[in-house]
This record gives C-alpha cells, structure tokens and sequence, in this order.
C-alpha cells in the first residue's frame, strides 16, 4: 500500500508542479504582451503629437479649414494591443474641401483608428423674394 501511495503521492505533486509552472509560463507571456501593447501605445501617441502639430499648421494656414480642430489621439493600452483613437472635428464649406481634406489627414497618417467628424456645411438657400402686387386696373363705366 505504501508504493501505491508514494506512487499516486509523486503523481499529484507532478500535475501540482506542472499546473504551477503553467501558470507561471502564462503570466510571463501576458506580462510581455502588456509591456510590448504599452510600447507601441507610447509610440502611438508620440507619432500622434507629431501628426496634431502638423495638421493644426496646415489648417491654420488655409482659410478653408479654420473650423476644423484635431483634439488628438486617445485610447488605452490593451492586453494584446494598443486601442487608440485619433480625431478630427468640425466642419467644411464644401465637398471639395472635405475631400481635400481627408487627403491632407491621410498623408500624415496618423495612428490609430481616424474618427473624423467633419460636417459639410450647405449654404441656406436663399428664399425668393415675392414680386410686388400690380395695382388692380379700374374699368370705366
């Protein structure tokens, strides 16, 4: 009975052993997975700073895009990768402009996912004015 029980004793402390080394193989590769999504999220941002820089310059130089503000990137460094979200806000005078700019926005190529809520604005149409009454002709009797 004893080498059964020393047997089945050797048994469970190897399944303890492998289940705790395991465990501690997994931690290891989360704990680097953390690490390199955090890199690449500090990455993201810098890269970002550079792109918001870049494009307030050029939207600040051109009276076309004075109502369009880049409040940047934001997000979080995930577990397998970085989730970030790079934005670009206001409004345009025309469909050319806003194709202009998505032009502009993707020469710089900023990280992340681009969330770009840029309205184009229509002109209000103009009401036509009403033409004035022509006094009623009087007959003669």
């Amino acid at each position: 009975m004893t080498k059964r029980f020393s047997s089945f004793m050797r048994r469970a402390q190897f399944v303890i052993i492998s289940i705790l080394a395991l465990t501690a193989a997994l931690a290891v590769i989360l704990a680097v997975l953390q690490y390199r999504s955090l890199q690449e999220f500090r990455a993201n941002e810098w890269a970002a700073r550079a792109a918001t820089v870049a494009l307030d310059a050029q939207f600040m130089a051109d009276p076309r895009f004075r109502n369009v503000r880049v409040p940047g990137y934001t997000g979080k460094a995930g577990l397998l990768r970085p989730e970030g979200v790079f934005r670009v806000t206001g409004s345009v005078s025309s469909s050319k402009d806003w194709s202009d700019l998505r032009g502009i926005i993707g020469a710089v190529n900023p990280p992340g996912r681009l969330l770009l809520t840029v309205n184009v604005l229509q002109p209000k149409p103009v009401a036509p004015q009403p033409k004035p009454a022509r006094p009623a002709r009087q007959r003669a009797n």
